[in-house]
């Protein structure tokens, strides 16, 4: 009922008020009567009327409301996502959240270390360290069965794994890395910038060579071997990691390294496989469960299960976002869908207890 029609039947309301008071000072019970029965009528419409009103105005600001909410869950994402990935690459960058101490080693018949700002072995009467001002100090070593059995980094430490053929390289900047080696039978060969000084070592109880190097920006600290065998990193505590790859070195223009793959999401049961020349870009890791970084058939294994605030994948330039937005991970979540619907059925059953005791 619109307000138009309200207004004029409350006028006639009035008028008829008027008229059955005259009909009745003049005893005309059976007008008065009509009089006051079509008031009572249109009495009760108008109520009907504000009531339809009032129903449908809360139905229609509830309906508006419901839309907003479903087109913001549908547009906004998640502050974040829970992420399984297993993947081989060739290459991956991190950067170290906490202190890091190797606890395997690695066996090798070859290892070059650059960057060293001070080495020992006490055994080779060999001691010295570098100055700043000059070129800092290289070591090769060249035998059988070289074990790399310490390697320590600080936090903040960014790092690069690379695999090319058989060779593992490690570099390191924004820190320091110390650690040492045990060796046996081999020819060490210390480029010391102004002088090189070469030993021989062939000893039944493998010696001690510890090392410390710069902490360096511009040229990172390299560390490459061929390992024997199966080797595995563990216990990296890390806030960020990249599979991408300098194409020159100092270019600054990065191609996807990925070779094969798989991405997982647990909270919307979203998988996807990934082919060789993928990008997959993790941004800001909040925390994860496992990341281990092993030996892969064709270059470098990574298995990584976290959460992280954002994830995209595919093809170079055409990379889609993961992220799930709100009504995604809404309709998958079967725990709060078994939560919500045993709330109402137990408000019901509750409601319809009291209904029956209380009348």
């Amino acid at each position: 009922m619109d307000e138009k029609t309200i207004e004029q039947m409350n006028s006639e309301r009035i008028r008829r008020i008027e008229e059955a008071s005259r009909k009745l000072l003049s005893n005309d019970l059976e007008g008065a009567k009509a009089e006051l029965a079509w008031m009572e009528m249109s009495s009760k419409l108008a109520a009907a009327g504000q009531k339809k009103s009032h129903v449908l105005l809360p139905i229609i600001l509830t309906g508006i409301v419901c839309i907003l909410l479903v087109g913001f869950a549908w547009t906004i994402r998640r502050p974040w996502v829970q992420v399984s990935v297993d993947i081989v690459t060739a290459n991956a960058s991190m950067t170290v959240s906490k202190d890091w101490l190797a606890r395997h080693s690695f066996a090798s018949d070859k290892v070059f270390i650059n960057n060293l700002m001070e080495i020992s072995a006490p055994g080779l009467n060999l001691s010295k360290k570098a100055d700043p001002e000059k070129e800092q100090m290289s070591l090769e070593l060249k035998g059988k069965d070289i074990i790399i059995n310490k390697l320590t980094l600080a936090a903040d430490s960014e790092i690069e794994i690379t695999s090319q053929a058989e060779m593992l390289k490690l570099f390191v900047k924004g820190s320091s890395m110390s650690g040492e080696f045990f060796v046996r039978q081999a020819a060490v060969s210390l480029d010391a910038g102004d002088e090189t000084i070469e030993k021989s070592v062939n000893f039944e109880v493998p010696e001690t060579i510890s090392f410390k190097t710069g902490k360096t920006v511009a040229d990172p600290v390299r560390i490459e071997f061929i390992p024997k065998g199966d080797w595995q990193i563990r216990s990296l505590q890390i806030r960020e990691i990249d599979f991408s790859e300098e194409i020159t070195p100092g270019s600054g223009i990065f191609e996807p390294a990925l070779i094969s793959g798989k991405i997982t999401l647990p909270q919307t049961k979203y998988s996807e496989d990934l082919r060789e020349g993928d990008s997959l870009i993790m941004k800001n890791i909040k925390k994860f469960r496992r990341l281990e970084i092993s030996k892969g058939n064709k270059g470098i294994k990574v298995f990584f299960e976290g959460s992280v605030v954002k994830i995209f994948t595919g093809p170079k330039d055409f990379e889609k976002n993961l992220t799930p937005n709100w009504l995604e991970y809404l309709y998958h979540q079967e725990r709060l869908t078994v939560f919500w619907g045993a709330s109402v059925f137990l408000f019901g059953l509750l409601w319809k207890v009291r209904s029956t005791i209380f009348g």
